[in-house]
Protein backbone atom coordinates (compact mmCIF):
# COMPACT_ATOMS: atom_id res chain seq x y z
CA UNK A 1 0.00 0.00 0.00
CA UNK A 2 1.22 3.73 -0.83
CA UNK A 3 0.57 5.72 2.49
CA UNK A 4 1.44 8.52 4.47
CA UNK A 5 2.67 8.19 8.44
CA UNK A 6 2.89 11.35 10.53
CA UNK A 7 5.09 11.20 13.81
CA UNK A 8 5.78 13.80 16.35
CA UNK A 9 8.86 12.91 18.01
CA UNK A 10 12.24 12.41 15.69
CA UNK A 11 13.21 9.05 14.66
CA UNK A 12 16.46 7.59 14.12
CA UNK A 13 16.79 6.28 10.69
CA UNK A 14 16.00 3.24 9.72
CA UNK A 15 19.85 2.43 8.32
CA UNK A 16 21.53 3.96 11.61
CA UNK A 17 19.10 1.18 13.48
CA UNK A 18 20.37 -1.74 11.02
CA UNK A 19 23.55 -1.10 11.22
CA UNK A 20 23.34 -1.36 14.94
CA UNK A 21 21.35 -4.06 15.06
CA UNK A 22 23.45 -7.65 16.05
CA UNK A 23 24.35 -9.96 13.78
CA UNK A 24 22.99 -13.02 16.46
CA UNK A 25 20.73 -13.40 18.73
CA UNK A 26 21.27 -12.24 22.08
CA UNK A 27 20.48 -14.96 24.46
CA UNK A 28 18.91 -14.96 28.44
CA UNK A 29 20.98 -16.38 31.21
CA UNK A 30 18.47 -19.64 30.79
CA UNK A 31 20.83 -20.07 27.34
CA UNK A 32 17.48 -19.70 24.75
CA UNK A 33 16.97 -16.63 22.97
CA UNK A 34 13.57 -14.72 24.50
CA UNK A 35 11.40 -15.34 21.18
CA UNK A 36 8.54 -12.78 21.22
CA UNK A 37 5.50 -13.94 21.22
CA UNK A 38 1.79 -12.67 20.00
CA UNK A 39 -0.69 -11.06 22.62
CA UNK A 40 -4.04 -13.18 23.14
CA UNK A 41 -7.16 -11.14 24.73
CA UNK A 42 -8.28 -14.92 26.67
CA UNK A 43 -5.78 -16.94 29.06
CA UNK A 44 -6.89 -19.61 26.42
CA UNK A 45 -4.54 -18.41 23.54
CA UNK A 46 -7.20 -18.58 20.90
CA UNK A 47 -8.73 -14.49 20.64
CA UNK A 48 -5.30 -13.04 19.59
CA UNK A 49 -5.67 -9.53 20.16
CA UNK A 50 -6.05 -6.73 16.98
CA UNK A 51 -7.99 -9.62 14.87
CA UNK A 52 -12.20 -9.22 14.16
CA UNK A 53 -14.13 -11.45 15.51
CA UNK A 54 -18.21 -12.60 15.43
CA UNK A 55 -19.47 -13.49 18.84
CA UNK A 56 -22.47 -15.89 18.56
CA UNK A 57 -25.15 -16.50 21.55
CA UNK A 58 -24.68 -20.15 22.09
CA UNK A 59 -28.40 -20.40 23.76
CA UNK A 60 -29.58 -18.87 20.10
CA UNK A 61 -27.51 -19.21 17.54
CA UNK A 62 -28.00 -15.34 16.81
CA UNK A 63 -24.99 -12.74 16.41
CA UNK A 64 -24.19 -10.45 18.66
CA UNK A 65 -24.88 -6.79 16.84
CA UNK A 66 -24.54 -3.29 17.14
CA UNK A 67 -27.31 -1.96 16.20
CA UNK A 68 -27.85 1.66 14.50
CA UNK A 69 -28.97 3.13 17.47
CA UNK A 70 -26.41 2.53 19.58
CA UNK A 71 -28.06 -0.54 21.47
CA UNK A 72 -26.40 -4.06 21.86
CA UNK A 73 -28.25 -6.85 20.98
CA UNK A 74 -28.72 -10.27 19.09
CA UNK A 75 -29.47 -11.13 14.98
CA UNK A 76 -29.25 -13.34 13.13
CA UNK A 77 -26.78 -13.10 10.31
CA UNK A 78 -26.64 -10.10 8.47
CA UNK A 79 -24.08 -8.44 6.01
CA UNK A 80 -21.67 -5.59 7.29
CA UNK A 81 -19.90 -4.99 9.80
CA UNK A 82 -22.68 -4.37 12.73
CA UNK A 83 -21.62 -8.04 13.68
CA UNK A 84 -18.18 -7.84 13.65
CA UNK A 85 -15.91 -7.18 16.81
CA UNK A 86 -12.60 -5.93 17.27
CA UNK A 87 -11.07 -7.35 20.71
CA UNK A 88 -7.93 -6.01 21.89
CA UNK A 89 -6.69 -6.90 25.34
CA UNK A 90 -4.97 -4.14 27.50
CA UNK A 91 -3.35 -5.98 30.27
CA UNK A 92 -4.13 -7.86 33.42
CA UNK A 93 -6.14 -10.46 31.60
CA UNK A 94 -8.71 -7.38 30.08
CA UNK A 95 -10.08 -6.91 26.96
CA UNK A 96 -11.57 -4.36 24.69
CA UNK A 97 -14.68 -5.18 22.01
CA UNK A 98 -14.68 -2.48 19.37
CA UNK A 99 -16.87 -2.28 16.62
CA UNK A 100 -14.83 -3.24 13.19
CA UNK A 101 -16.88 -0.89 11.48
CA UNK A 102 -15.89 2.44 13.70
CA UNK A 103 -13.32 1.32 16.41
CA UNK A 104 -13.56 4.13 18.29
CA UNK A 105 -17.14 2.91 19.42
CA UNK A 106 -16.59 0.23 22.18
CA UNK A 107 -19.02 -2.26 23.89
CA UNK A 108 -19.89 -0.42 27.35
CA UNK A 109 -21.78 -1.42 30.64
CA UNK A 110 -24.76 0.85 31.04
CA UNK A 111 -24.26 2.79 34.42
CA UNK A 112 -21.18 0.85 34.64
CA UNK A 113 -21.49 -0.97 37.29
CA UNK A 114 -22.76 -4.41 38.77
CA UNK A 115 -26.30 -4.15 38.92
CA UNK A 116 -28.20 -7.13 36.85
CA UNK A 117 -29.85 -6.14 33.95
CA UNK A 118 -27.76 -3.27 33.07
CA UNK A 119 -28.01 -3.61 29.23
CA UNK A 120 -25.07 -3.57 26.92
CA UNK A 121 -24.70 -0.02 24.97
CA UNK A 122 -21.82 1.40 22.57
CA UNK A 123 -20.00 4.25 23.21
CA UNK A 124 -16.80 6.22 22.63
CA UNK A 125 -13.98 4.22 23.88
CA UNK A 126 -12.50 6.38 27.22
CA UNK A 127 -10.74 3.45 28.63
CA UNK A 128 -13.10 3.16 31.45
CA UNK A 129 -14.03 -0.34 33.90
CA UNK A 130 -17.40 -0.16 32.16
CA UNK A 131 -15.71 -0.72 28.54
CA UNK A 132 -12.86 -3.66 30.03
CA UNK A 133 -13.76 -6.94 29.55
CA UNK A 134 -12.36 -10.76 31.12
CA UNK A 135 -13.06 -13.77 28.54
CA UNK A 136 -13.63 -16.51 30.64
CA UNK A 137 -13.28 -20.11 28.70
CA UNK A 138 -16.12 -22.51 29.97
CA UNK A 139 -15.80 -25.80 27.94
CA UNK A 140 -16.02 -24.61 23.91
CA UNK A 141 -17.42 -21.48 24.57
CA UNK A 142 -16.83 -18.27 26.42
CA UNK A 143 -18.49 -16.22 29.53
CA UNK A 144 -18.09 -12.32 29.25
CA UNK A 145 -17.98 -10.38 32.88
CA UNK A 146 -16.59 -6.59 33.07
CA UNK A 147 -14.31 -5.24 35.52
CA UNK A 148 -17.08 -3.18 36.63
CA UNK A 149 -19.14 -6.07 36.97
CA UNK A 150 -17.88 -8.48 39.66
CA UNK A 151 -19.75 -11.83 38.65
CA UNK A 152 -22.42 -10.55 36.58
CA UNK A 153 -22.14 -11.77 32.76
CA UNK A 154 -23.09 -10.84 29.70
CA UNK A 155 -26.75 -12.16 29.01
CA UNK A 156 -29.38 -12.45 26.49
CA UNK A 157 -32.69 -10.52 28.08
CA UNK A 158 -35.10 -13.10 29.51
CA UNK A 159 -33.30 -16.27 27.76
CA UNK A 160 -34.72 -15.38 24.24
CA UNK A 161 -33.70 -16.62 20.83
CA UNK A 162 -35.78 -13.37 19.09
CA UNK A 163 -34.37 -11.08 16.92
CA UNK A 164 -33.50 -8.06 18.81
CA UNK A 165 -33.60 -9.51 22.44
CA UNK A 166 -31.04 -6.91 24.39
CA UNK A 167 -27.51 -8.11 25.33
CA UNK A 168 -27.50 -6.88 29.13
CA UNK A 169 -25.62 -8.16 32.53
CA UNK A 170 -26.90 -10.68 35.00
CA UNK A 171 -25.60 -12.62 37.98
CA UNK A 172 -23.57 -15.82 35.91
CA UNK A 173 -25.03 -19.42 37.04
CA UNK A 174 -24.22 -21.12 33.51
CA UNK A 175 -27.06 -20.57 31.68
CA UNK A 176 -26.94 -20.95 27.84
CA UNK A 177 -27.80 -17.30 27.38
CA UNK A 178 -24.29 -16.13 28.92
CA UNK A 179 -22.18 -18.46 26.80
CA UNK A 180 -21.04 -17.24 23.80
CA UNK A 181 -18.75 -18.40 20.74
CA UNK A 182 -15.49 -16.26 19.84
CA UNK A 183 -14.85 -16.78 16.36
CA UNK A 184 -12.34 -14.81 13.96
CA UNK A 185 -14.41 -13.25 10.96
CA UNK A 186 -14.41 -16.25 8.01
CA UNK A 187 -12.09 -18.27 10.04
CA UNK A 188 -9.41 -15.69 9.49
CA UNK A 189 -7.23 -13.96 11.98
CA UNK A 190 -6.82 -10.27 10.16
CA UNK A 191 -4.17 -8.76 11.72
CA UNK A 192 -2.96 -5.42 11.07
CA UNK A 193 0.40 -5.75 8.83
CA UNK A 194 3.25 -4.17 11.47
CA UNK A 195 0.91 -4.43 14.73
CA UNK A 196 3.95 -6.03 16.71
CA UNK A 197 1.76 -5.65 19.74
CA UNK A 198 -1.39 -6.49 18.62
CA UNK A 199 -3.09 -3.22 19.64
CA UNK A 200 -4.97 -2.59 16.68
CA UNK A 201 -2.59 0.23 15.22
CA UNK A 202 1.07 0.51 13.68
CA UNK A 203 2.73 3.61 16.07
CA UNK A 204 6.62 4.14 17.61
CA UNK A 205 5.74 0.93 20.10
CA UNK A 206 5.82 -1.63 17.32
CA UNK A 207 9.17 -0.38 16.01
CA UNK A 208 10.75 -0.90 19.44
CA UNK A 209 9.25 -4.32 19.25
CA UNK A 210 10.03 -5.09 15.63
CA UNK A 211 14.09 -4.16 17.03
CA UNK A 212 12.78 -7.11 19.82
CA UNK A 213 11.75 -9.44 17.18
CA UNK A 214 14.84 -8.93 14.49
CA UNK A 215 17.25 -9.44 17.68
CA UNK A 216 15.37 -12.57 19.17
CA UNK A 217 13.32 -13.87 17.14
CA UNK A 218 9.32 -14.41 16.84
CA UNK A 219 6.62 -16.94 17.08
CA UNK A 220 4.28 -17.80 14.43
CA UNK A 221 1.63 -15.16 14.35
CA UNK A 222 4.47 -12.47 15.17
CA UNK A 223 6.58 -13.56 12.60
CA UNK A 224 3.79 -12.91 10.22
CA UNK A 225 2.86 -9.82 10.83
CA UNK A 226 6.32 -8.75 11.50
CA UNK A 227 7.19 -10.08 7.77
CA UNK A 228 6.65 -6.63 5.92
CA UNK A 229 8.84 -7.35 2.62
CA UNK A 230 6.26 -10.63 2.19
CA UNK A 231 10.44 -12.61 1.94
CA UNK A 232 9.64 -15.25 4.42
CA UNK A 233 12.20 -14.07 7.26
CA UNK A 234 12.20 -11.00 9.49
CA UNK A 235 15.24 -9.23 9.08
CA UNK A 236 16.47 -5.31 8.86
CA UNK A 237 14.61 -4.74 5.66
CA UNK A 238 11.31 -5.33 7.50
CA UNK A 239 12.52 -3.07 10.20
CA UNK A 240 13.51 -0.59 7.82
CA UNK A 241 10.00 -0.48 5.88
CA UNK A 242 7.92 0.18 9.48
CA UNK A 243 10.89 2.91 10.38
CA UNK A 244 9.68 4.60 6.96
CA UNK A 245 6.55 4.29 7.37
CA UNK A 246 6.27 6.03 10.83
CA UNK A 247 8.92 8.69 9.15
CA UNK A 248 5.95 9.33 6.65
CA UNK A 249 7.64 7.44 3.48
CA UNK A 250 5.79 5.69 1.28
CA UNK A 251 6.70 2.77 1.27
CA UNK A 252 4.91 -1.06 -0.09
CA UNK A 253 3.98 -2.33 3.22
CA UNK A 254 1.38 -4.62 2.41
CA UNK A 255 -1.89 -3.10 4.69
CA UNK A 256 -2.86 -6.44 6.33
CA UNK A 257 -1.31 -10.00 7.20
CA UNK A 258 -4.32 -13.42 7.18
CA UNK A 259 -3.43 -15.89 9.10
CA UNK A 260 -5.82 -19.23 8.77
CA UNK A 261 -7.58 -19.89 11.57
CA UNK A 262 -8.32 -23.69 11.56
CA UNK A 263 -8.98 -26.76 14.59
CA UNK A 264 -8.97 -29.80 12.57
CA UNK A 265 -11.52 -32.06 13.04
CA UNK A 266 -10.28 -34.73 15.63
CA UNK A 267 -12.72 -37.64 15.64
CA UNK A 268 -15.73 -38.84 14.18
CA UNK A 269 -19.23 -39.44 15.24
CA UNK A 270 -21.86 -41.49 15.35
CA UNK A 271 -25.24 -40.72 16.07
CA UNK A 272 -27.72 -43.27 17.00
CA UNK A 273 -30.60 -44.26 18.96
CA UNK A 274 -30.37 -46.71 21.92
CA UNK A 275 -33.36 -49.32 21.29
CA UNK A 276 -37.39 -49.39 21.24
CA UNK A 277 -38.50 -48.08 24.73
CA UNK A 278 -39.30 -44.75 25.07
CA UNK A 279 -36.80 -43.57 27.39
CA UNK A 280 -33.77 -45.18 24.33
CA UNK A 281 -35.54 -43.14 21.80
CA UNK A 282 -33.38 -40.40 22.14
CA UNK A 283 -30.00 -39.46 20.80
CA UNK A 284 -26.94 -40.97 21.84
CA UNK A 285 -23.33 -40.19 20.46
CA UNK A 286 -19.69 -42.49 20.21
CA UNK A 287 -16.40 -41.40 18.67
CA UNK A 288 -14.20 -42.95 17.12
CA UNK A 289 -10.18 -41.94 16.02
CA UNK A 290 -9.95 -44.20 13.22
CA UNK A 291 -13.78 -44.52 11.65
CA UNK A 292 -14.07 -48.20 12.90
CA UNK A 293 -13.89 -48.49 16.40
CA UNK A 294 -16.52 -46.40 18.47
CA UNK A 295 -16.76 -45.52 22.08
CA UNK A 296 -19.99 -44.25 23.69
CA UNK A 297 -19.92 -40.84 25.16
CA UNK A 298 -22.12 -39.82 28.29
CA UNK A 299 -21.32 -43.25 29.48
CA UNK A 300 -23.75 -44.95 27.01
CA UNK A 301 -26.65 -42.88 28.24
CA UNK A 302 -28.79 -40.40 25.36
CA UNK A 303 -27.46 -36.75 25.42
CA UNK A 304 -30.24 -35.17 23.88
CA UNK A 305 -34.39 -35.96 23.84
CA UNK A 306 -37.25 -34.81 21.77
CA UNK A 307 -39.52 -31.89 23.45
CA UNK A 308 -42.16 -31.85 20.42
CA UNK A 309 -44.03 -34.70 18.87
CA UNK A 310 -44.38 -38.06 20.21
CA UNK A 311 -41.05 -36.79 22.85
CA UNK A 312 -38.86 -39.67 21.11
CA UNK A 313 -36.62 -39.59 18.27
CA UNK A 314 -34.95 -42.78 15.94
CA UNK A 315 -32.71 -42.61 13.25
CA UNK A 316 -31.07 -39.62 13.94
CA UNK A 317 -29.46 -38.01 10.91
CA UNK A 318 -27.15 -34.99 11.47
CA UNK A 319 -25.16 -32.71 8.29
CA UNK A 320 -23.66 -29.54 8.49
CA UNK A 321 -25.85 -26.89 6.93
CA UNK A 322 -24.77 -24.47 4.10
CA UNK A 323 -24.87 -21.73 6.68
CA UNK A 324 -22.54 -23.29 9.36
CA UNK A 325 -25.29 -24.49 11.85
CA UNK A 326 -25.93 -28.52 12.42
CA UNK A 327 -29.08 -29.85 11.28
CA UNK A 328 -30.59 -32.73 12.28
CA UNK A 329 -33.36 -34.64 11.13
CA UNK A 330 -34.87 -37.69 13.03
CA UNK A 331 -37.88 -39.83 12.84
CA UNK A 332 -40.65 -38.58 15.08
CA UNK A 333 -42.05 -41.91 16.41
CA UNK A 334 -42.56 -43.58 19.89
CA UNK A 335 -42.47 -47.56 18.67
CA UNK A 336 -44.42 -48.88 21.74
CA UNK A 337 -47.43 -46.53 19.86
CA UNK A 338 -46.85 -49.22 16.74
CA UNK A 339 -44.71 -49.28 13.94
CA UNK A 340 -47.43 -47.64 11.59
CA UNK A 341 -47.90 -45.36 14.23
CA UNK A 342 -45.67 -41.98 13.38
CA UNK A 343 -46.57 -39.17 10.29
CA UNK A 344 -43.65 -36.89 11.09
CA UNK A 345 -40.38 -35.86 10.60
CA UNK A 346 -38.23 -34.15 13.81
CA UNK A 347 -35.43 -31.15 12.51
CA UNK A 348 -33.62 -28.80 14.87
CA UNK A 349 -30.61 -26.99 14.67
CA UNK A 350 -27.29 -26.30 16.49
CA UNK A 351 -23.78 -24.64 16.92
CA UNK A 352 -21.67 -27.46 18.81
CA UNK A 353 -23.84 -30.90 18.49
CA UNK A 354 -24.33 -30.23 21.98
CA UNK A 355 -27.28 -27.89 22.64
CA UNK A 356 -29.76 -28.33 20.00
CA UNK A 357 -32.78 -25.45 19.20
CA UNK A 358 -35.20 -24.70 17.00
CA UNK A 359 -36.74 -28.14 16.97
CA UNK A 360 -39.95 -28.69 15.08
CA UNK A 361 -42.54 -30.84 13.35
CA UNK A 362 -42.42 -31.36 9.45
CA UNK A 363 -45.63 -33.02 8.93
CA UNK A 364 -45.70 -35.28 6.30
CA UNK A 365 -49.26 -37.38 6.22
CA UNK A 366 -50.90 -35.10 7.49
CA UNK A 367 -50.19 -31.74 5.13
CA UNK A 368 -49.88 -33.54 2.27
CA UNK A 369 -52.86 -34.44 0.25
CA UNK A 370 -51.24 -37.28 -1.70
CA UNK A 371 -49.49 -38.53 1.49
CA UNK A 372 -52.43 -39.11 3.76
CA UNK A 373 -52.02 -42.40 3.21
CA UNK A 374 -48.32 -43.11 4.07
CA UNK A 375 -48.10 -45.08 7.73
CA UNK A 376 -44.05 -44.72 7.57
CA UNK A 377 -42.30 -41.49 7.46
CA UNK A 378 -38.96 -42.92 8.63
CA UNK A 379 -35.26 -42.29 8.54
CA UNK A 380 -34.92 -38.90 7.32
CA UNK A 381 -31.78 -37.53 4.71
CA UNK A 382 -30.75 -34.64 3.35
CA UNK A 383 -28.77 -33.23 0.44
CA UNK A 384 -28.45 -29.75 -0.60
CA UNK A 385 -29.48 -28.19 -4.38
CA UNK A 386 -26.97 -25.63 -4.91
CA UNK A 387 -29.16 -24.51 -8.24
CA UNK A 388 -32.28 -24.28 -6.17
CA UNK A 389 -30.67 -23.38 -2.62
CA UNK A 390 -32.85 -25.28 -1.12
CA UNK A 391 -32.53 -29.11 0.38
CA UNK A 392 -33.91 -32.25 -0.45
CA UNK A 393 -34.89 -34.65 2.07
Amino acid sequence: MKVQGKMTALLISAAVIAQALPAVSTVTAAGEPPVVSAVYADSEGDVVSGAEYTIMVRLSGKYVTAASDGNVHQWEKLDGDSQKWKIISIGNGMCCILSAADDSMAMTVANGNSENGNTIYMSEYTDSPAQHFILHRTDDAYYITAECSGNAALDVYDISHDNGADIDQWDYWGGEGQKFYIRPVDNNYRLISGDINFDGKVDSFDRIAMEKVVRYGGDEMVSAVADLDSDGIVNASDYGILTGFLLGKETDMKSFCDIEYSKPDVAYLFAYFLGNAPEQERLSYAVSLDGKNFKALNSGKAVWGSSTGTKCIRDPYIFKGEDGYYYMLATDMKSSLGWNSNRNLISAKSTDLVHWFDESIIEIANKYPNMTGADRAWAPQAIYDPQKQSYMI
